[in-house]
């Protein structure tokens, strides 16, 4: 999503040129930190993280930083726009949400370059992440150029998860399969038993609309159709 890269002949390189430029010129000449090796590490660490919770202790035992630290260094990376918090919905009936954020990077090949990722195939578990993050985008933007509309993940302590909740009212499942099992519901159907959302999407790289789930609840739809057609009416 960084247009020089995108067009670039080299994007490979400039995406390592880029991690660096952001370290010297953002964080060293800033002055954001004093220890820049701690926080290089810890910032490889981080984009491990992408599309999850951030667990805060669990990052400080893995990049050898203290959690304090952590804390400060998430900050500077939602200063400098690197990450996104997506906080979590908490309205529930009858299931207890978790509370903790979770993080976006702005940039997915940014992430594959801080993880030492190759090139990301169809099907692998790192695609069905490069996917979220690419619709959280669309998300963000959307939210952007429309200030009134607010998003949340939601999750409970038991693991039943929704990707998005977009304005206390939609409820978007995100899945890059282009085909949709029962389980994939499960979360919406979870989330339904609560009784506070008026409509249920999966958003994914199929080709066809469909209603699934009981009494048709559930709405899914191909990932371009939604962007362009479905979501500028929400």
């Amino acid at each position: 999503m960084i247009p020089s890269i995108y067009f670039s002949d080299e994007a490979e390189s400039d995406l390592k040129s880029y991690i660096a430029l952001y370290l010297d010129q953002e964080i060293a000449r800033e002055g954001l930190v004093r220890n820049l090796p701690e926080f290089s590490r810890f910032l490889e660490v981080a984009a491990l993280c992408n599309a999850e919770q951030g667990d805060f202790t669990a990052i400080a035992n893995d990049s050898q930083v203290k959690r304090t630290t952590v804390h400060e260094y998430f900050q500077i990376l939602k200063d400098t726009l690197i990450i996104h918090e997506l906080p979590a919905w908490q309205v529930a009936k009858k299931r207890k949400p978790v509370a903790r954020s979770k993080f976006y990077f702005f940039d997915w090949g940014v992430v594959r370059q801080l993880q030492g990722a190759g090139p990301i195939r169809p099907k692998s578990p790192l695609f069905g992440k490069a996917f979220e993050t690419y619709i959280f985008h669309e998300f963000i933007s959307f939210c952007d150029y429309n200030p009134k509309h607010e998003l949340h993940y939601w999750r409970t302590q038991n693991q039943q998860e929704v990707d998005f909740i977009l304005d206390e009212k939609y409820a978007i499942e995100v899945k890059s399969s282009p085909h949709i099992s029962s389980q994939d519901l499960s979360g919406l159907i979870a989330l339904f038993e609560e009784k506070n959302i008026q409509k249920y999407f999966i958003v994914y790289t199929g080709d066809t609309e469909q209603r699934l789930g009981p009494n048709n609840l559930v709405q899914a739809i191909p990932y371009q159709k939604f962007l362009t057609q479905v979501l500028p009416k929400l």
